[in-house]
């Protein structure tokens, strides 16, 4: 998760990237604190948060 929350899944092929974006939607839509807490995990400070939200707003 930690390279896909800094990359914003630049490595992924597009179904893996379909299945991140869905399944890390779901989480963030249904329990908005424990994706901030993995987020967190992965990411120390959340350097990386704006960036990550716009690629998962993206279709």
């Amino acid at each position: 998760l930690g390279e896909v929350f800094t990359t914003n899944c630049a490595k992924c092929n597009k179904k893996q990237g379909q299945d991140t974006r869905a399944a890390l939607r779901k989480l963030r839509e249904r329990k908005p604190q424990l994706f901030l807490e993995i987020f967190e995990k992965y990411d120390a400070g959340s350097k990386h948060l704006d960036g990550f939200l716009i690629w998962l707003k993206k279709k």
